[in-house]
């Protein structure tokens, strides 16, 4: 699942010239998975 979002993250850095996207999903997917482990 990280590798997946990671890899999408990755296509769309090329069409990101600043590369904003990809550090969002990765921390989005990231604050997410420790919400669901502090339930």
């Amino acid at each position: 699942m990280v590798q997946q979002l990671l890899a999408a993250g990755a296509k769309r850095d090329f069409k990101d010239p600043e590369g904003h996207i990809p550090l969002q999903i990765a921390e989005k997917f990231h604050y997410e998975q420790l919400a669901t482990a502090l339930r």
